[in-house]
């Protein structure tokens, strides 16, 4: 229930229904910290953030925002880290800081990397080249995927010959 609201908010929030998408995302924010469901958590304050973004309240952004570093970098929760700095470097580009906006926007372009493409978070990563782009600067040198790097999968049968029949015969 609490993931469908999320998206609830974040589609409104897409469509630009401002106030379905403040009432969708409070209501995610306040389920995800009444049973500790931090990953539905982080998407809502960085939903939020960007709502107060686009109202022009920058500092209750940045305030929202606040909550969200310590955990996404205390869990496994990139993804959402990458949003938060891309909103956040939306935040300072309004702001007129330029210099918090290229860090903010460095941060969101390493996180959303990943482990390069095709291995990266692909919206995540465009948003960050964009707000890199706007601020005419370079993207930072990554590197590209390296499959050398991982151990390759296993191969497994799933139902190796005469399987199927030790099951027909109830064994």
């Amino acid at each position: 229930m609490i993931l469908s609201v999320r998206l609830q908010g974040e589609a409104a929030l897409g469509l630009g229904d401002v106030s379905t998408a403040e009432e969708r995302l409070h209501h995610t924010l306040s389920r995800a910290r009444t049973v500790n469901l931090v990953e539905e958590e982080l998407p809502a304050l960085v939903g939020l953030a960007e709502l107060r973004r686009r109202r022009g309240d920058l500092k209750a952004a940045r305030e929202l925002l606040d909550d969200v570093w310590e955990p996404a970098e205390r869990g496994p929760f990139r993804l959402f880290h990458a949003d938060a700095y891309n909103v956040l470097a939306q935040i300072e580009r309004d702001a007129g800081d330029r210099e918090a906006a290229i860090k903010a926007a460095m941060a969101a372009y390493r996180l959303a990397w990943c482990d390069g493409p095709p291995f990266a978070y692909h919206r995540g990563l465009q948003v960050a080249k964009a707000h890199l782009a706007a601020l005419g600067v370079p993207e930072p040198a990554m590197l590209p995927f390296d499959e050398s790097r991982y151990e390759p999968m296993p191969q497994v049968e799933i139902e190796p010959p005469g399987e199927e029949d030790a099951d027909d015969q109830g064994l």
